[in-house]
């Protein structure tokens, strides 16, 4: 039987911060207070992306969904429309949501118990090949599923690496103390580039070079013998087309 390779990743903001080279920012400003972070009309998505396993949010939600609200964490891939997260929806509930790329979403209604709001609370997403488990404070909560009792269509489960997805907005605060990953079948997260940094830094067959030389060479007599002077100066550059 061939070993499954896992991985597992947290982040935690009392040490990162908001690390702008770990997150991409879609609008807003999302910041740090009390070693959380921070999402008051804001939304952001993680660099890392994760192919299947379990991730948790510690989150601090201030008040119970209600109409008019927009908030959303779990996993996403805004390419093609991926998602798994949960979803405190302008109808005023909160439901287990998962999409295939542009397929029909699917989801389910999770009732809010009083003791979530405005309390340090766990909210964990557990995907698997053909379903999704959403649980809060360790209590499974949705099950979406393409077989069993919570039967939903294949074509609304993700199969596609997501990443970590924070969205607010409402103008009161969000606050994430931190998440985890666990048991990841997949994960890929991006060096940061840099001013200097050699995005292209392999040739390979095909590729076009050009070499441009510029060599200046002076002779102190027109006869060169042992001892005399001769200075050299060379300056090359070489691109890829």
């Amino acid at each position: 039987m061939a070993e499954q390779q896992v991985a597992n990743f947290t982040y935690i903001p009392a040490v990162q911060g908001y690390d702008t080279e770990l997150w991409r920012t879609f609008f807003g400003d999302p910041t740090t207070f009390n070693n959380k972070l921070s999402f008051r009309d804001a939304e952001a998505i993680h660099y890392a992306t994760f192919m299947r396993g379990e991730i948790s949010f510690v989150l601090n939600v201030p008040t119970a969904p209600t109409a008019g609200n927009s908030r959303k964490v779990g996993l996403r891939n805004p390419s093609d429309g991926s998602y798994a997260y949960f979803d405190f929806s302008s109808s005023g509930t909160l439901s287990a949501a998962c999409a295939r790329g542009g397929a029909a979403s699917t989801s389910a209604a999770v009732v809010w118990n009083t003791a979530w709001t405005a309390t340090d609370t766990v909210f964990k997403i557990r995907w698997e090949a053909g379903q999704v488990y959403f649980f809060v404070n360790a209590v499974k909560v949705a099950l979406l599923s393409e077989t069993g009792s919570a039967l939903v269509g294949a074509e609304n489960i993700p199969c596609v690496p997501m990443s970590p997805f924070i969205s607010n907005r409402q103008g009161d605060a969000l606050l994430v103390g931190l998440f985890v990953a666990k048991n990841v079948q997949g994960y890929y997260r991006p060096a940061p580039v840099t001013g200097g940094d050699l995005v292209e830094g392999l040739v390979f067959e095909g590729d076009n070079v050009s070499l441009a030389e510029s060599t200046t060479v002076s002779v102190v007599e027109k006869l060169v013998f042992g001892g005399d002077n001769i200075s050299l100066a060379e300056s090359t550059t070489v691109s890829v087309v």
